[in-house]
């Protein structure tokens, strides 16, 4: 009998070893610019190794929720900024991340249809580029209706063709 308790006992000790081991622990923190010290929303904020993952808030926040990140790194990726990576030690911690810019890594980036953020180079289709000087020589109403015309498939509809008031017709 006391062996058949103290089987159970090893045997709920072994089961429930697992979960102590692989406690969940939580990184969080607020990303900033270097120069001028405001929080940058839309960072990349991943654990490598990992599908462990995150993006900052409008405020520049994150939080992370991760298990099993000993000795894994966490690294924050921006577009025109400089990546950081940090070593992990396991547990809990807050890491106030400041990114600078990268202004040799920024090339021509296109935003395709998807939002999808590729090179120019890298699309497998035409690219058709308006420059600000040749929408400003244009005498229109509007910016974006000087771009009908001028970039392939883009149709801006005229939403509003006439003006009309009950006020208008003679009565």
């Amino acid at each position: 009998m006391k062996k058949t308790k103290a089987l159970i006992v090893a045997f709920l000790l072994l089961l429930f070893a697992h979960n102590i081991d692989a406690q969940t622990v939580t990184i969080k923190g607020v990303v900033t610019e270097k120069s001028t010290g405001s929080p940058l929303p839309g960072v990349n904020v991943v654990i490598t190794g990992t599908s462990y993952g995150n993006v900052t808030d409008f405020n520049g926040k994150y939080s992370i929720k991760a298990k099993d990140i000993a000795g894994k790194s966490i690294v924050f990726s921006y577009v025109g900024y400089k990546d950081k990576a940090f070593k992990l030690n396991g547990g809990g911690q807050t890491l106030n991340v400041v990114l600078e810019e990268d202004s040799e890594n920024l090339d021509e980036i296109v935003v395709t249809a998807l939002g999808i953020k590729k090179s120019a180079k890298a699309l497998g289709y035409s690219l058709t580029e308006v420059k600000g000087t040749s929408l400003s020589e244009v005498k229109t109403t509007s910016a974006i209706n000087s771009l009908q015309g001028r970039v392939a498939d883009f149709f801006i509809p005229n939403a509003v063709t006439t003006i009309s008031s009950k006020f208008s017709e003679s009565s």
